[in-house]
């Protein structure tokens, strides 16, 4: 269904109306093209598409209670698109929840991404997110981010993915402001290339929770910073982590080769403490030139240059 007008398409409720493929024989679901602005889908579930599901290049474009799953994509968003996701459901999809590209931006409220087989977002070229009151949980990944897309995410939570909580790579930007980034298997956040990030009133506890971080080869941190990221972390709280609270790929903090020449700052109002639950950082002490590099803080907190 291509959608070349300004409208409204409401249903009855996701469970009772649905926009489908039978025996999901159609690569694409919903269309909105670029020359179209102002269409609302809204209270209905768009499923079993065999690629994507809901592809959007028009303005001003609004999802509302919207469940978009069991597809093979969710949601793709491209070109000069603006689009808002509110209150809405992206799950079950078997590669990733919300892919961006282009110069797209997409407003997220108060929705859940979860259970996808990719990313829950996949955010590409000078893409823009922006993520309110959301839940990004049960993925294979959160959130990815690569070239200069730019997320931001305020009061949500990226939990318990399969792998890391979320990627940021190449020259991305990522703002995370009163949320929480715990219970992922892999690393809370990897921040690499030159990726900046800022972390602020945000709590990172609890990741490295898949059975293989235990062990003496495996690092899996809060944080860990790559090549030439900068990366700036305020009145945050870091536990109870599996390895390192905060980590730079260097040697000294068990990686394999040095790999860190950015930057990072952590302000006074930080916590960071009971982290290395693996107890494979023991005898390391918190090397670098940081307020933790202390004999009285536990070892296994933080590692740095």
């Amino acid at each position: 269904m291509t959608i070349w007008k300004p409208l409204t398409l409401q249903g009855s409720g996701v469970e009772k109306t649905e926009i489908t493929s039978p025996r999901a024989s159609h690569w694409l679901l919903v269309s909105i093209p670029a020359e179209v602005k102002g269409v609302e889908l809204a209270k209905l579930s768009v499923t079993r598409s065999w690629g994507f599901a809901v592809w959007v290049f028009g303005q001003s474009v609004i999802l509302r209670q919207v469940r978009i799953s069991d597809n093979e994509r969710a949601l793709y968003v491209g070109g000069m698109a603006q689009a808002q996701l509110i209150n809405s459901q992206i799950q079950s999809n078997k590669v990733h929840g919300a892919m961006l590209s282009d110069s797209a931006r997409l407003e997220i409220l108060e929705s859940r991404i979860f259970g996808n087989g990719g990313f829950g977002i996949y955010a590409l070229d000078s893409a823009q997110v922006s993520i309110i009151s959301t839940s990004v949980t049960n993925n294979m990944e959160g959130i990815r981010m690569r070239d200069i897309a730019t997320v931001k995410i305020h009061s949500s939570k990226i939990s318990s993915q399969f792998n890391e909580g979320l990627i940021v790579e190449d020259l991305a930007e990522l703002h995370v402001i009163d949320s929480v980034i715990a219970d992922n298997n892999g690393d809370g956040l990897i921040l690499g290339d030159s990726a900046t990030a800022w972390i602020h009133r945000t709590r990172v506890v609890n990741n490295g929770a898949w059975k293989l971080c235990q062990e003496i080869n495996y690092v899996c941190s809060g944080i860990t910073v790559k090549s030439r990221a900068q990366l700036t972390v305020a009145d945050s709280v870091i536990q109870e982590n599996m390895d390192w609270g905060l980590a730079a790929w260097l040697k000294k903090c068990g990686y394999s080769e040095d790999a860190f020449t950015g930057t990072v700052t952590v302000d006074e109002k930080t916590v960071i403490e009971r982290n290395n639950a693996s107890s494979n950082q023991k005898g390391m002490g918190n090397p670098g030139n940081h307020p933790w590099n202390r004999p009285d803080v536990p070892d296994g907190q933080v590692c740095l240059p």
